[in-house]
């Protein structure tokens, strides 16, 4: 883990040239942060522009608005890349009255936050067309925004209980566990134009530790309550993550070109510098010091994190479904909604139908008149059953409907039958073996248990 920040703001070096002038995202080789040789994520060796404190050589240093910066003339233009430096002090014993009302003592610094969020969208999206032009953001934009990252990573470090220091509301650098550093560099306009495009893969990335942590956060809450602080492996894991998302937001307020992909499973430290031969019991061997910008994950951390992420990733497939599913019914609802109001309009008319046929049977004098109005009432539960099936409800509902349509053919049928008696008798016995008024029967109530099942 890396070590806790210097509350005093760095004093620049002695020495030390000035970085050539480089275009966004560029790899410089050894040293960069884009360099796989020095394993993703370390800062630039002495002389080209950092310090190991973070600051710049001789040739810049840190400004009170913790930018970098010649000294006195505030927040310079940098000719190099310049990622956003984030450093976390390492796990401390904390208050467990302070982690058991965590969230609730956040709520002023998320109100702001909020607040602050939006403001630095406005002053982003006036900057772009700065940065388009200009090929870097306005000072003062560079300046609001990186206070304005500052104060989320050291309220989203102050809830995921990376330390228990209250945060200050402030913008500047003032001394916290949580530093967050940023250097005003020259843009690719090019980089700047498609921003919104290029940041699609790193947003899936922190979409999908985000999600994770969501999952996990009660249980992270639950560890800092009963330890009293978090272990040193998930305190890692944590702040690889959050040092991830405001890289992240750094490319994406274009306070940095340097794309945030490396560093999320910890940076590979140089191994120590010993002297040759075997060390007397008795003396110290010497070691590199360590950098307080960089943040080395143990195998159970890195551990932590690939979990982290496979979890969010398991999440947002599991919401995935869930709201494929929501959205099928949803639209098959409507469908049926929509196929219920032809229904209807066939049934009426069925009923309506129904209606007349009785009261022309009772009407009829003679065997004939009575055979052409079953043959006629045949004829309208036909057109019933070919309604509802064309009317294509599906679930449920579309096999409630296919049995109405199943009854109502039956019956048309039965009454088909009827219409070919030649004498009472015959009408009579066919009305028996049929059982033609069953059928009719059925057809309400197959109608009624498709309108209780619509929900209607």
């Amino acid at each position: 883990m890396s070590q806790p920040p210097d509350p005093t703001l760095p004093t620049p070096d002695a020495g030390g040239d000035a970085p050539p002038a480089e275009t966004e995202g560029e790899s410089t080789g050894p040293g960069h942060p884009n360099d796989s040789s020095q394993g993703g994520g370390t800062l630039p060796p002495s002389g080209s522009g950092f310090d190991q404190a973070g600051g710049f050589d001789q040739a810049g240093g840190f400004d009170q608005a913790g930018t970098f910066g010649a000294p006195g003339t505030g927040a310079a233009l940098f000719d190099g890349p310049a990622p956003v430096l984030v450093s976390f002090a390492p796990p401390a014993k904390q208050n467990r009255l302070t982690i058991a009302f965590r969230l609730l003592l956040a709520i002023p610094h998320l109100i702001i936050v909020y607040a602050l969020g939006i403001a630095a969208g406005a002053v982003a999206f006036i900057g772009w067309f700065a940065a388009l032009f200009a090929g870097s953001l306005p000072e003062w934009a560079h300046t609001f925004i990186t206070g304005v990252v500052r104060w989320q990573v050291r309220v989203y470090a102050y809830n995921f209980f990376l330390t228990d220091a209250y945060p200050p509301f402030s913008l500047e650098d003032e001394p916290y566990p949580v530093r967050l550093v940023t250097a005003r560099a020259r843009l690719n306009r090019a980089a700047v134009f498609f921003r919104l495009i290029l940041i699609i893969p790193a947003s899936f990335v922190i979409g999908v530790a985000f999600y994770g942590l969501g999952v996990l956060a009660f249980f992270f809450w639950l560890i800092a309550l009963v330890a009293g602080r978090l272990p040193a492996s998930l305190h890692e894991a944590l702040a690889a993550i959050l040092r991830f998302q405001f890289r992240f937001s750094g490319y994406a307020y274009m306070l940095t070109g340097v794309y945030p992909w490396w560093g999320l499973f910890g940076d590979a430290v140089a191994a120590p510098v010993t002297a040759p031969g075997p060390a007397p019991d008795d003396v110290v061997t010497p070691t590199a010091p360590a950098d307080r910008w960089q943040l080395p994950l143990s195998g159970a951390a890195k551990g932590i994190v690939s979990g982290i992420l496979a979890l969010g990733l398991a999440a947002i497939v599991t919401l995935g479904v869930v709201a494929g599913t929501a959205a099928a019914n949803s639209a098959s609802t409507l469908s049926n909604a929509a196929a219920l109001v032809t229904v209807e309009q066939a049934y009426s008319q069925a009923t309506s139908s129904t209606r007349a046929f009785s009261q022309a049977v009772q009407a009829c004098g003679e065997l004939s008149c009575v055979t052409a109005q079953v043959q006629k009432e045949a004829t309208t539960l036909q057109t019933l059953a070919s309604s509802v099936r064309s009317a294509g409800m599906i679930g449920q509902p579309g096999a409630d409907a296919s049995k109405l349509a199943s009854d109502a053919t039956s019956a048309a049928q039965a009454l088909d039958q009827l219409a070919t008696a030649t004498t009472v008798s015959q009408y009579q016995s066919d009305v028996a073996r049929t059982g033609v008024e069953q059928k009719l029967n059925s057809i309400d109530s197959d109608y009624r248990k498709l309108v209780r099942d619509m929900g209607v």
